[in-house]
């Protein structure tokens, strides 16, 4: 009997079995706690860097003179200059581009500066300092520019023109800046802090859609056995690394279409999308005997680290159940495996089908151990 090729490609337990505490769950979660934990917004750029693109000539010194009175890094350049591969590489605040000159220079040059801005971040300002007519303006400003100044020795307003660009620059920071903190905040009520796996509420989350979406869904519970006993011979830190361990070897052999989580204490949980029909036991053995090959370091205490499972499947055919119907399911299961003798299996069937029977599957050859959960 051959498994679900979908699900064929859990590793060997042996193969993961050495030096797993080192490897980093999978998450989606950015950045370190510390930087996550930052509550306010970042501090505004002390001085502002602005790349001005004009013909040399002492209007441009007298330009540059002036920004620089202002408070502004600057630096000049001219069309012919390689333009594009500067501001790759400096990313200036904002760009001051003259739109003097022959056969509209200016506006094709503003047109690829925006192609290398899609987002939009880096404010564009033209200026004019020959007169020049709406038409002018009209094409400077649908080339992508976000001010265009006819301003003929009017050099305030283009000073303050270019202030108020950079006071709009700020804003659109402080906008990116809280929509990540929005993410990263969202990110930590759905991470459990010690294993950084998903928590129960991303799992019930990933249930409720799995089942909502109509597709056979299968949930493993997995229950570290004898964790009091760890934790009462070599301390929570040994405990909390056994739970970083098995955490991190979890993820490493669930499919990412899959997710795997902390439910609780030292429970985890798997759930799988798609049938595995007759193999849910073969499936469930493996992630045990995975979870068993673990190799700790002789110094963290604990060996010969087990787990029992028990799970619940719905081969999206018959009423569908509830996520906490689904989870109570694979719990009587995952209590059967216990009550057995720990590390083993057990599959839970859905009402109608078996009766809600409880079968055992794949037991090992040797006694489980008997005493503390």
């Amino acid at each position: 009997m051959n498994l679900n090729p979908s699900h064929a490609l859990l590793p060997s337990p042996l193969g993961l079995a050495s030096s797993i505490s080192s490897v980093p769950p999978r998450s989606g979660v950015r950045g370190t706690p510390e930087e996550r934990a930052e509550s306010l917004p970042p501090p505004p750029v002390c001085a502002r860097r602005v790349l001005l693109i004009d013909d040399e000539g002492p209007s441009r010194d007298d330009l540059v003179e002036v920004l620089r009175v202002e408070g502004y890094a600057v630096c000049a350049l001219t069309v012919n200059d390689p333009v594009l591969e500067f501001i790759r590489r400096a990313s200036p605040d904002l760009v001051l581009l003259s739109a003097d000159g022959k056969e509209g220079i200016g506006i094709d040059l503003c047109r690829e500066l925006r192609r290398l801005d899609p987002g939009h971040l880096t404010p564009i300002l033209l200026f004019a300092v020959d007169d020049c007519d709406e038409e002018a303006v009209v094409a400077g400003l649908v080339s992508g520019a976000d001010d265009y100044v006819v301003a003929p020795g009017r050099i305030a307003e283009l000073k303050a023109r270019v202030r108020v660009q950079l006071r709009n620059l700020r804003d659109r920071e402080l906008l990116r800046w809280a929509r990540e903190q929005r993410s990263s905040f969202r990110d930590e009520a759905l991470t459990d802090a010690l294993t950084r796996l998903p928590n129960r509420r991303a799992i019930d989350r990933a249930l409720t859609a799995a089942l909502r979406g109509g597709e056979s869904t299968t949930v493993m519970l997995l229950d570290i056995d004898h964790f009091k006993i760890i934790n009462d011979t070599w301390g929570h830190a040994a405990g909390d690394e056994v739970l970083r361990s098995i955490g991190a070897t979890l993820g490493l052999c669930t499919r990412r279409e899959d997710i795997v989580g902390r439910f609780g204490g030292e429970e985890f949980v798997v759930v799988l999308r798609g049938s595995l029909g007759d193999h849910a036991d073969i499936l469930g053995d493996r992630y045990r005997q995975t979870v068993g090959a673990i190799v700790f370091p002789d110094e963290l205490g604990p060996k010969g680290i087990t787990v029992s499972v028990g799970i619940a499947q719905w081969d999206g055919l018959c009423d569908r159940p509830t996520p906490a119907q689904l989870l109570a399911l694979a719990d009587s299961a995952l209590y059967e495996a216990k009550r057995a003798g720990r590390d083993r299996v057990r599959v839970s069937d859905l009402p109608g089908r078996d009766d809600l029977t409880t079968r055992a599957s794949l037991e090992p050859q040797y006694s489980g151990q008997t005493g503390t959960h």
